[in-house]
């Protein structure tokens, strides 16, 4: 009987103390993103509620002279509700082929496929047509 009641009590600190991560715990802060693009590349990601800065981490030596931008990404967020928003690179910190300005004008529809663990699986769509998919994980 006093050992069912140790369990009882331990399972129950345990159960209230796991966290709901939501997608607004992923508006603001520091985290680590990778893309489906660039498989084994991590990026630190700084974001708020309306901006986002994106530096590599980790590059694969496969990668390396291959033409992967290893400069800063600068971008605007439009958020349209904790889950979803538009992404748009910052023209004026960020210099990337013509034919991305052209895209970039209707910008980039970010919105999350699921939460796991600390990490949101998140989708990137221009126009309706899937661009890539990645995550973005807390750090802390």
């Amino acid at each position: 009987m006093k050992t069912t009641i140790i369990l009882l009590f331990t399972l129950s600190t345990f159960i209230s103390c796991e966290q709901n991560i939501t997608c607004e715990d992923f508006i603001e802060g520091e985290f680590i993103s990778t893309s489906s693009a660039f498989p084994g590349v991590e990026w630190k990601t700084i974001k708020t509620k309306n901006s986002q800065i994106d530096f590599e981490t980790k590059i694969p030596e496969k990668y390396i002279g291959r033409g992967i931008s290893t400069d800063t990404t600068f971008a605007n967020i439009n958020q349209i509700d904790n889950c979803t928003y538009f992404y748009f690179y910052d023209e004026t910190n960020t210099d990337f082929p013509e034919f991305l300005k052209i895209l970039n004008e209707s910008g980039f529809l970010i919105e999350k496929k699921k939460i796991v663990d600390n990490c949101l699986y998140w989708i990137m769509t221009h126009e309706g047509q899937c661009i890539v998919e990645g995550t973005i994980c807390k750090t802390n």
